[in-house]
């Protein structure tokens, strides 16, 4: 395959991978904020229409015990159990009284007087008078307190029941004389659950006993009342823990109702009658604004992809183009045309080997216009074949160099575009505000799980950014000239690592003063920090760190500079893994960092032609060495290529 083919092909790989990956981050981020969203909207539901259930079932109980402890009943009862010769008039007094109490807008529609042995002796309906309800629960349970007995289908009354019973006693001697029983209407009940407001076309709220039967109507299924069973995991959490919170620290769910279809729930318990209260809502109507967000993220990565194809093409043109047109010359030269010219303007290796082939042929051209000189011309030929062959070898090499620097540019742009730091920025940054904002509502492993987010972007954001400085590097081509390195250390320990020094009580020590070498500052700068800064970092506990940096000459323009630390050391094995990229050692709990900063020392001393490297045992310290060339040395030689240019 064609150089410009695999550049083309790898660019667009990497931008289809990086759209792919960032569209799913955020339609994953989506969904789950919908989710936490709408279930919050039907948690609210749930507890208000719980407050409401609650606040009902209190009125109730008021409204009952106030019969309860009325006068008259009282009097009337006591008249009827000592068979007083009045005890008759008092028993229609009772009958008028109960009948009073059923006009409308109380929600009563059946009262009834117990004695004290469970007998009805008094009612709205005269057709119970004598009826024996001893071994009811609300005769039992009506004797010592005020009791609300859950939903049931009365057998006399043909109807769905709540009923309330509350003691009759005398007010003196506190004598239990009988019980007061009143049967509500279930409409406020499935008034408060079936206002669908808020809930959209599927949402629904209806309560389960415990028995896990419905109580109340379904807004979507007809005739559920005391008779569709409801089993699902809504159910089953709100049974099992009573009100209490979930110890999984997770309530949001997504399950089978009781029809058979997957909806998003929420529940509240309401403790005085062991219900269930139950908010849900279809998952597809919840979710449906993800099918808006998913259609606009395929056309915006189809859009990414094609435009990511045409860069690459592009940039596969760019970059093969002189090597196409370098070789086309080649062949025409080699042809026998002398008069072709095949320089360019470029400034790179390309561009060198160009103008060093126009050279060639002119030189050669001149040397055949001479008959005189045959033999010369033999020679100069023989020559020119074999400075060829050395052109065609440094072309390849050069063509070599050029594919090693396109894969480097590949893995830059795959690891550094902008599709992957916006993400990351919006992660960090709402991450950031999510987390403001739910200060203090939510638990430990929520708290955890959420800071744990923000800085995995945080760090990916630092590893990005190291990758930049590290392409910086490759890319960008900086003129050497003298530099001080006791001036640079100075200006380090005053500015860049003034805080770090002050914060560790850390110290830098150079016994002897340090030569000038020849280099580009900012890079030199930029090495000596990070080895200073590694040495500090990973420093033993309890001992001061110190930094001893020396200077030797090796040869006669080259010099050995090493950066002696007195830290926890790296053992042998490691030593030639630790410049690599993203090569780390420890856990980045115990030292921070992204792994590229030995990367990019590595990368500044081979741009300035020379070697680094490592000596270390493990709780010893280690010692970071590397070459440069001298100043002095690398000036004459600078001044010396200049004199032949010009001559």
């Amino acid at each position: 395959m064609k150089i410009a083919h695999r550049i083309s092909l790898s660019f667009s790989i990497a931008v289809v991978l990086l759209t792919g990956i960032s569209g799913a981050v955020f339609y994953s981020n989506s969904r789950t904020n919908l989710e936490q969203a709408i279930f919050t909207h039907l948690k609210t539901a749930a507890t208000s229409r719980a407050e409401h259930i609650d606040t009902f079932l209190e009125e109730q109980k008021n409204k009952v015990e106030i019969i309860a402890q009325s006068l008259w009943l009282e009097t009337a009862l006591e008249a009827i159990i000592n068979h007083r010769p009045d005890s008759a008039e008092h028993t229609e007094q009772i009958k008028s009284e109960l009948q009073e109490c059923l006009r409308p807008g109380k929600g009563l529609y059946e009262l009834f007087v117990l004695n004290q042995d469970g007998t009805i002796i008094a009612s709205t309906d005269q057709n119970k008078l004598g009826l024996d309800r001893s071994s009811d629960e609300y005769f039992l349970a009506g004797k010592s307190k005020t009791h609300v007995k859950d939903v049931y289908y009365s057998q006399t009354t043909k109807r769905n029941s709540i009923s309330v019973s509350a003691p009759i006693r005398a007010d003196e001697t506190g004598v239990f004389l009988g019980v007061l029983v009143v049967r509500f209407s279930l409409a406020p009940l499935h008034q408060i659950t079936t206002n669908s407001t808020g809930l959209g076309e599927t949402g629904e709220i209806y309560l389960v006993n415990k028995d896990g039967f419905m109580i109340t109507p379904s807004r979507l299924v007809k005739d559920t009342v005391l008779k569709q069973k409801v089993d699902t995991i809504n159910v089953r959490r709100c049974l099992m823990h009573k009100g209490q919170p979930d110890p999984v620290g997770q309530e949001i769910a997504v399950f089978p109702d009781y029809r058979g279809i997957s909806v998003l729930g929420a529940h509240e318990y309401i403790a005085q009658m062991q219900w269930c209260l139950l908010a849900e809502i279809d998952v597809k109507e919840a979710l449906a604004p993800l099918a808006k967000i998913k259609r606009l993220g395929i056309i915006i990565i189809l859009l990414i992809t094609i435009v990511g194809w045409l860069i690459g093409t592009f940039l596969a043109r760019f970059i093969s183009k002189p090597i196409h047109e370098l070789h086309k010359g080649t062949e025409i030269i080699g042809a026998g045309n002398l008069d072709y010219k095949v320089a360019t303007d470029a400034k790179d290796e390309i561009g060198q080997l160009s103008r060093a082939f126009d050279q060639m042929t002119g030189n050669l051209r001149r040397t055949t216009t001479s008959i005189s000189k045959l033999e010369q011309e033999v020679a100069e030929r023989e020559k020119a074949e074999r400075a060829l062959q050395a052109a065609n070898r440094f072309l390849s090499e050069a063509t070599k160099k050029l594919e090693d620097s396109n894969r480097e540019l590949q893995g830059f742009a795959y690891i550094a575009s902008h599709d992957l730091r916006e993400p990351l920025r919006k992660i960090s940054s709402f991450g950031g505000l999510l987390k403001e904002s739910l200060t203090g509502k939510l638990d430990h492993d929520q708290q955890e799980n959420l800071d744990f987010m923000i800085n995995g972007a945080d760090r990916m954001n630092q590893m990005i950014e190291g990758l930049l400085v590290y392409s910086r590097l490759t890319t960008r081509e900086v003129a050497p000239e003298v530099v001080d390195l006791n001036e640079t250390l100075e200006q380090l320990a005053q500015l860049e690592l003034g805080a770090l020094l002050e914060e560790t009580d850390a110290t830098i020590e150079v016994p002897q003063p340090l030569p000038k070498v020849w280099a580009v500052p900012l890079q030199i700068n930029q090495l000596l920090q990070n080895l200073i800064v590694n040495g500090i970092k990973y420093r033993r506990q309890n001992t001061q760190p110190k930094i001893v940096i020396t200077a030797k000459r090796i040869a006669q323009d080259t010099l050995r500079i090493e950066v002696r630390d007195n830290g926890i050391g790296i053992k042998e094995e490691f030593h030639a893994d630790i410049f690599a990229m993203f090569r780390r050692l420890h856990s980045r709990k115990k030292y921070d960092g992204t792994g590229i900063g030995l990367a990019i020392c590595k990368k500044i001393v081979e741009k300035h032609g020379g070697q680094i490297g490592v000596e270390s045992k493990q709780g010893q310290g280690a010692t970071f060495w590397f070459t440069l060339s001298l100043a002095q040395q690398a000036e004459k030689q600078a001044e010396q290529l200049q004199n032949m240019v010009q001559a």
